[in-house]
């Protein structure tokens, strides 16, 4: 399909690059959420035994990383729907030299 102003065909319409990115990191995200979430918690858990590290330091340490694995599993929570919002708002399909114009920002 081109684009058409009156009756003059200008320029085809492609596959939008960006989107097509954005649907590769939508999978990623699907496939590594449960990892990336789970990223701190034997850390924290061996933190929290009391075994690792102990004293005002460790405890201080131990409450910093149960902060941290706490916003952590919020983040990874949220990702996928800051993903599909992102691929929300990119068209599908796109004229060819903005598809050039997008590919070029992207590799250089």
């Amino acid at each position: 399909m081109a684009v058409t102003q009156g009756a003059q065909q200008t320029e085809p319409m492609v596959d939008n690059p960006r989107r097509r990115r954005l649907i590769t990191l939508l999978g990623v995200v699907r496939q590594q959420a449960d990892a990336l979430a789970t990223a701190l918690d034997k850390g924290a858990r061996d933190m929290g035994s009391g075994q690792v590290w102990f004293g005002t330091t460790g405890t201080a340490f131990q409450q910093e990383i149960e902060g941290r694995k706490q916003r952590l599993h919020q983040q990874v929570g949220e990702l996928e729907g800051i993903v599909n919002a992102a691929i929300a708002k990119e068209p599908e399909k796109i004229t060819a030299s903005e598809a050039r114009a997008q590919h070029n920002a992207y590799y250089y």
